[in-house]
């Protein structure tokens, strides 16, 4: 099953849904919707014998990687695609900038992608794979592209403000958890614990496939990075294993 979350029932209007994020100023909730989102992903991942997995353009490499996951597995398979509309109100140009707008999204942690697949739990593995693993911007810079959120700064600025923070906060909370997830297989309780760091460039996913089947099995490793979502400084003085 492909969900393509458009978070509001586009097709005939946008009015609020369960998938519409807290913060967002949409028809039925013009004074700004109070309610976090669903997580469905979340939910899917509770049943623990379904494929799942949060994708999104902006990583293509990943999203491909997803969807071949999904296809092979032998059970039930859900793949969240983040899909703007136009009824979010794209700024500058709309959906014409649909690319950097699912970039701000990742990047600020709007949209996490991760792929939740069950039969690493037969080899020994930690079935939650995070692929997008740390916070490069601040949430507000993604706020500040739609009006969906910036309609309510203008009309309702003190309600904005409050259910804006509340979205960081949880942006930033949900990180860290699935941050902790990614890492539970492991013998220590944090990344920063980690001795060898795993490091691939990938455009077919050939290489970041290998970089994460050997970050598995090294146990001093938390798991494989993309060298773009690593400063240089990180490195410096850490074992280092390059995949290109």
């Amino acid at each position: 099953v492909l969900v393509v979350d458009t978070e509001m029932y586009s097709n005939t209007g946008g009015q609020s849904s369960k998938a519409t994020p807290i913060g967002a100023s949409v028809m039925f909730a013009k004074g700004g919707k109070s309610q976090k989102k669903k997580n469905i992903g979340s939910i899917f991942m509770t049943y623990e014998h379904c494929y799942v997995a949060s994708v999104c353009l902006s990583n293509q490499s990943q999203l491909v990687q997803a969807l071949v996951e999904a296809d092979h597995y032998d059970g039930p398979s859900f793949v969240v695609a983040y899909a703007p509309c136009i009824q979010q109100q794209v700024r500058p140009e709309g959906l014409n900038d649909m690319f950097d707008e699912c970039r701000f999204a990742v990047e600020s942690g709007y949209w996490p992608l991760y792929r939740y697949n069950p039969e690493l739990v037969a080899a020994g593995k930690n079935p939650f794979i995070l692929d997008s693993k740390r916070l490069r911007r601040d949430v507000t810079s993604f706020l500040q592209r739609e009006g969906r959120f910036l309609n309510l700064e203008k009309n309702h600025p003190q309600i904005a403000e409050e259910l804006h923070q509340q979205m960081n906060l949880d942006v930033k909370h949900r990180m860290e958890q699935m941050q902790k997830r990614a890492a539970d297989h492991k013998s220590f309780s944090s990344q920063d614990e980690a001795t060898v760091k795993v490091l691939f460039a990938s455009e077919t996913g050939t290489a970041e496939g290998l970089a994460r089947e050997f970050a598995d099995a090294c146990q001093l490793s938390h798991g494989a990075d993309a060298m773009a979502d690593i400063d240089v400084d990180e490195i410096d003085g850490t074992t280092t294993i390059f995949f290109v």
